[in-house]
């Protein structure tokens, strides 16, 4: 199972880059769309720091002296 969130959590983060790229990196922004920029970037921040603690709890699996947790099966 830890493969396969590992391979979601990519995803995300392809996801996150692309929402980061369109409306936050190199974007003019509006003064009236601001207000959502900034709840955008607030909520990225939070997506972020969850998938380094999600990162974090996968590591251990993976170092972990059973090796069967981390396929599915």
């Amino acid at each position: 199972m830890a493969i396969v969130a590992v391979e979601r959590i990519a995803i995300l983060i392809g996801r996150c880059t692309i929402y980061e790229q369109l409306y936050i990196i190199n974007c003019e922004i509006p003064v009236i769309a601001d207000r959502a920029t900034e709840d955008l970037r607030v909520a990225l921040l939070a997506l972020y720091t969850a998938i380094l603690q999600a990162l974090s709890r996968l590591m251990k699996v993976f170092e972990g002296k059973n090796p069967a947790q981390a396929v599915p099966g």
